[in-house]
Protein backbone atom coordinates (compact mmCIF):
# COMPACT_ATOMS: atom_id res chain seq x y z
CA UNK A 1 0.00 0.00 0.00
CA UNK A 2 1.26 3.58 -1.28
CA UNK A 3 1.62 5.94 1.83
CA UNK A 4 -0.25 8.90 1.20
CA UNK A 5 0.88 12.28 2.74
CA UNK A 6 -1.02 15.30 3.52
CA UNK A 7 1.44 18.69 2.60
CA UNK A 8 0.71 22.12 4.43
CA UNK A 9 1.82 24.25 1.00
CA UNK A 10 1.87 28.24 1.76
CA UNK A 11 -0.13 28.23 4.70
CA UNK A 12 -2.42 25.99 7.02
CA UNK A 13 -4.73 25.92 9.85
CA UNK A 14 -6.10 22.40 10.95
CA UNK A 15 -8.73 22.76 13.75
CA UNK A 16 -9.87 19.93 15.55
CA UNK A 17 -10.50 19.25 19.64
CA UNK A 18 -7.47 19.22 21.04
CA UNK A 19 -6.08 15.66 21.79
CA UNK A 20 -4.57 14.50 25.12
CA UNK A 21 -1.08 13.55 25.05
CA UNK A 22 1.62 12.17 27.33
CA UNK A 23 3.02 16.03 28.44
CA UNK A 24 3.02 19.32 27.02
CA UNK A 25 6.56 20.52 25.73
CA UNK A 26 6.43 24.90 25.94
CA UNK A 27 8.04 26.85 23.47
CA UNK A 28 8.74 30.71 23.38
CA UNK A 29 9.90 32.85 20.42
CA UNK A 30 13.37 33.34 20.54
CA UNK A 31 14.53 35.83 17.41
CA UNK A 32 15.66 34.40 14.09
CA UNK A 33 17.43 31.36 15.77
CA UNK A 34 16.53 27.95 13.50
CA UNK A 35 14.02 25.73 15.67
CA UNK A 36 13.81 22.94 13.53
CA UNK A 37 15.97 20.20 15.60
CA UNK A 38 14.15 21.28 19.15
CA UNK A 39 10.77 20.95 17.39
CA UNK A 40 11.02 17.74 16.01
CA UNK A 41 12.78 16.25 19.07
CA UNK A 42 9.39 17.13 20.59
CA UNK A 43 7.43 15.98 18.07
CA UNK A 44 9.41 12.36 18.61
CA UNK A 45 8.09 12.79 22.41
CA UNK A 46 4.89 12.68 21.69
CA UNK A 47 4.11 15.59 23.87
CA UNK A 48 1.74 18.11 22.92
CA UNK A 49 3.64 20.64 21.79
CA UNK A 50 2.84 24.93 22.57
CA UNK A 51 3.96 27.96 21.06
CA UNK A 52 3.23 31.30 22.80
CA UNK A 53 2.85 34.12 20.37
CA UNK A 54 5.45 35.27 18.40
CA UNK A 55 7.66 34.06 15.27
CA UNK A 56 9.48 30.34 15.13
CA UNK A 57 11.86 30.26 12.04
CA UNK A 58 12.64 27.11 11.04
CA UNK A 59 15.72 27.24 8.25
CA UNK A 60 16.99 23.34 7.81
CA UNK A 61 14.65 20.80 6.13
CA UNK A 62 14.57 17.33 7.59
CA UNK A 63 15.91 14.46 5.11
CA UNK A 64 12.69 13.20 4.37
CA UNK A 65 11.29 13.50 0.66
CA UNK A 66 7.90 13.44 -0.67
CA UNK A 67 6.71 13.85 -4.66
CA UNK A 68 3.45 16.04 -3.96
CA UNK A 69 1.32 15.28 -6.78
CA UNK A 70 -1.33 18.09 -6.66
CA UNK A 71 1.25 20.66 -8.44
CA UNK A 72 3.00 21.66 -11.27
CA UNK A 73 6.85 21.61 -8.98
CA UNK A 74 7.82 18.21 -10.08
CA UNK A 75 10.22 16.19 -8.66
CA UNK A 76 11.11 15.62 -4.84
CA UNK A 77 10.51 17.94 -1.78
CA UNK A 78 12.10 17.76 1.67
CA UNK A 79 9.94 18.58 4.81
CA UNK A 80 11.03 21.22 7.43
CA UNK A 81 8.64 19.62 10.18
CA UNK A 82 7.64 15.57 9.04
CA UNK A 83 4.91 14.43 11.42
CA UNK A 84 4.58 11.04 10.99
CA UNK A 85 3.26 7.68 13.25
CA UNK A 86 1.65 9.74 16.16
CA UNK A 87 -1.37 9.42 17.87
CA UNK A 88 -3.34 11.75 20.09
CA UNK A 89 -1.05 15.00 19.34
CA UNK A 90 -1.07 18.43 19.74
CA UNK A 91 0.52 21.51 18.14
CA UNK A 92 -0.96 24.40 20.03
CA UNK A 93 -0.24 27.82 18.67
CA UNK A 94 -1.17 30.94 21.01
CA UNK A 95 -0.97 32.98 17.94
CA UNK A 96 2.47 31.66 17.08
CA UNK A 97 3.60 32.01 13.32
CA UNK A 98 6.32 29.27 11.96
CA UNK A 99 8.29 30.91 9.23
CA UNK A 100 10.14 28.49 6.74
CA UNK A 101 13.44 29.69 5.05
CA UNK A 102 14.28 28.28 1.51
CA UNK A 103 12.94 25.32 -0.27
CA UNK A 104 10.52 22.98 1.23
CA UNK A 105 6.84 21.57 2.25
CA UNK A 106 6.52 23.26 6.13
CA UNK A 107 4.40 20.36 7.79
CA UNK A 108 3.27 16.95 6.54
CA UNK A 109 0.76 14.69 8.45
CA UNK A 110 1.17 10.82 7.48
CA UNK A 111 0.03 7.71 9.37
CA UNK A 112 -0.95 9.10 12.33
CA UNK A 113 -4.42 9.55 14.43
CA UNK A 114 -5.80 12.26 16.26
CA UNK A 115 -3.68 15.12 15.60
CA UNK A 116 -4.95 18.89 16.06
CA UNK A 117 -2.95 21.90 14.31
CA UNK A 118 -4.63 25.15 15.75
CA UNK A 119 -3.47 28.96 16.66
CA UNK A 120 -0.31 28.93 14.17
CA UNK A 121 -0.22 29.99 10.81
CA UNK A 122 2.26 28.95 8.30
CA UNK A 123 4.40 31.36 5.69
CA UNK A 124 7.96 31.76 4.08
CA UNK A 125 10.86 34.19 4.96
CA UNK A 126 11.07 34.89 0.55
CA UNK A 127 7.21 33.61 -0.46
CA UNK A 128 8.13 30.79 -3.41
CA UNK A 129 5.93 33.35 -5.97
CA UNK A 130 7.38 36.91 -7.09
CA UNK A 131 4.99 39.61 -7.58
CA UNK A 132 5.85 42.92 -9.96
CA UNK A 133 3.53 45.32 -11.45
CA UNK A 134 4.06 45.88 -15.36
CA UNK A 135 5.40 48.84 -15.95
CA UNK A 136 5.85 48.82 -19.95
CA UNK A 137 4.63 46.84 -22.41
CA UNK A 138 6.39 46.57 -25.87
CA UNK A 139 6.44 44.36 -29.05
CA UNK A 140 9.94 42.65 -27.59
CA UNK A 141 8.29 42.50 -24.42
CA UNK A 142 8.03 44.24 -21.17
CA UNK A 143 9.10 45.98 -18.01
CA UNK A 144 8.56 44.70 -14.72
CA UNK A 145 9.45 46.36 -11.49
CA UNK A 146 9.39 43.89 -8.68
CA UNK A 147 9.33 45.39 -5.04
CA UNK A 148 13.20 43.73 -4.70
CA UNK A 149 12.57 43.84 -0.30
CA UNK A 150 10.37 41.56 -0.76
CA UNK A 151 10.62 40.04 -4.48
CA UNK A 152 14.90 39.75 -5.33
CA UNK A 153 15.40 39.20 -8.87
CA UNK A 154 17.99 38.65 -11.07
CA UNK A 155 18.54 38.27 -14.92
CA UNK A 156 21.17 35.67 -15.97
CA UNK A 157 22.07 34.81 -19.32
CA UNK A 158 18.42 36.39 -20.26
CA UNK A 159 16.17 34.00 -17.59
CA UNK A 160 14.32 36.14 -14.64
CA UNK A 161 15.33 34.36 -11.99
CA UNK A 162 13.96 34.79 -8.07
CA UNK A 163 16.51 34.67 -5.32
CA UNK A 164 17.11 35.33 -1.53
CA UNK A 165 17.29 33.12 1.36
CA UNK A 166 18.85 30.50 -0.27
CA UNK A 167 16.82 30.41 -2.99
CA UNK A 168 17.21 30.55 -7.04
CA UNK A 169 14.16 29.48 -9.09
CA UNK A 170 13.57 30.05 -12.62
CA UNK A 171 10.53 32.12 -13.58
CA UNK A 172 8.34 29.68 -15.63
CA UNK A 173 4.73 30.66 -15.09
CA UNK A 174 3.53 34.32 -15.41
CA UNK A 175 -0.17 34.98 -14.14
CA UNK A 176 -1.87 38.50 -14.59
CA UNK A 177 -4.20 40.43 -12.39
CA UNK A 178 -6.27 43.34 -12.85
CA UNK A 179 -4.06 45.96 -11.16
CA UNK A 180 -7.47 47.46 -9.64
CA UNK A 181 -9.57 44.72 -8.67
CA UNK A 182 -6.74 42.29 -8.02
CA UNK A 183 -8.38 39.55 -9.84
CA UNK A 184 -7.05 37.39 -12.43
CA UNK A 185 -7.47 38.20 -16.27
CA UNK A 186 -9.17 36.18 -17.85
CA UNK A 187 -8.20 34.78 -21.02
CA UNK A 188 -5.80 32.80 -23.54
CA UNK A 189 -3.33 35.32 -22.66
CA UNK A 190 -3.69 35.09 -18.61
CA UNK A 191 -0.73 32.60 -18.37
CA UNK A 192 2.17 32.60 -20.15
CA UNK A 193 5.68 30.75 -20.22
CA UNK A 194 8.45 32.96 -18.69
CA UNK A 195 11.59 31.46 -20.48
Amino acid sequence: MKNIAFAFGVWAAVCAAPAASIGETRFAPRGTDDRTAEVLAAVKSGATLRFEKGEYHFRSPSKIEYSISNHDNPGSHRVFLPVTNVVDFAIAGEGARFVFHGDGVGMTLMDSRRVSVKGVSFDWARPAFSEARVAKTAKDGVVLRFDSSIFPMSIERGKLFATGDGRKIQARLVSFFDGKTMQPIIGRRQIARAD
